[in-house]
Parts: structure tokens; C-alpha cells; sequence
């Protein structure tokens, strides 16, 4: 048997210095990314996965795809919207959990299949539950926020104070 032999940097170091190399808003081709990593990226993404993961965590970057055409890398402000799409497919992904595991016919399973189906069934109730919740104090904040006034607004009000101070002070 041979040992391991290292021959320069692996896939995902090559896909993720394709991606360190473009700008935001600069779509990379399915074609660039099949180069780079020597395969077609479209019958195996695995080394995009774990490269996408590196540019989150290290870089603070994320991409999108851009269907049949590659991913684009992603302004700042579109992390909400990518990142609120996951949260309401994984909402979607816990509703047809929960229906899976509720149209289960009880009276065909063994007292022990039962009562794993019966937890496992009230943990997704109970994830749903705090899900809800959170999605409610989510909400709130978001409106307070909104009311809450900018820096530069603050700012604005504070030089209006201090000039009505120094009007103020010299009478």
C-alpha cells in the first residue's frame, strides 16, 4: 500500500481561492468552477460545499446561485434574505415531519416503535412551538427597531440641542 501523498492544494482550497478572487457580485461560471476543481462541479458540489463553508466562517462572504449559469458572490445586506429563506424551508421541512410522523398507523407498530414515533413526534412539536416564539420576539424587535432613530439622527438632534444651548447660554 502507498502512503498519502499530497499533490498541492486540495479541491476546496482551489474553489475557494476562485472565490476569494471575485468581487461581490461577480458570477463564476459552472464552467470556472468545473476547471478549477478538474470535474464536472455540477455532479459533485462537495468541494463548493465545504469552500462556501470556509468563505462564511473565515470571510464573512457567502454566494447564491444563479440557476444554469454558476453562484454570484453575495452584498451584505442579501444575507437576511438567504438566510430567512433557509429558516422557512426548514420550517416547511419540520411541518412535513410532524405530518409524517402523526399519519403513522399506530396500531401496526410494536409498543417500542410507538413510543419512539410519540417522542420523536412531540421533540418536532415542541421545536415548531419555539420556533413560533421566536419568530414573534423576531418580529417585535424588527418593529422597534424600525422606530429607533439612526445615528445620524441622533446626531442631527444633538446639534440642534447644543446650538439651542449656546443660544440659550448667551442671553
Amino acid at each position: 500500500m502507498t502512503p498519502f501523498t499530497c499533490d498541492g492544494p486540495s479541491q476546496r482550497e482551489r474553489v475557494l481561492g476562485l472565490l476569494l478572487g471575485h468581487d461581490v457580485d461577480d458570477v463564476i461560471s459552472y464552467e470556472a468552477l468545473s476547471e478549477v476543481i478538474g470535474k464536472d462541479i455540477r455532479k459533485d458540489r462537495s468541494a463548493l460545499y465545504a469552500a462556501v463553508g470556509n468563505l462564511e466562517q473565515e470571510h464573512h462572504r457567502t454566494v447564491e446561485a444563479v440557476p444554469n449559469v454558476g453562484y454570484r458572490i453575495v452584498r451584505a445586506e442579501e444575507h437576511y434574505r438567504l438566510a430567512n429563506g433557509h429558516h422557512r424551508r426548514a420550517r416547511r421541512q419540520l411541518t412535513r415531519t410532524r405530518r409524517k410522523l402523526s399519519s403513522a398507523d399506530r396500531t401496526a407498530l410494536t409498543a417500542e416503535q410507538a413510543a419512539r414515533l410519540d417522542a420523536l413526534e412531540e421533540n418536532v412539536r415542541r421545536q415548531q412551538s419555539a420556533i413560533r416564539f421566536l419568530e414573534r420576539r423576531m418580529t417585535e424587535n424588527e418593529r422597534r427597531m424600525a422606530e429607533t432613530p439612526t445615528r445620524s439622527e441622533l446626531r442631527a438632534e444633538v446639534r440642534k440641542l447644543e446650538q439651542l444651548i449656546d443660544r440659550v447660554s448667551r442671553r
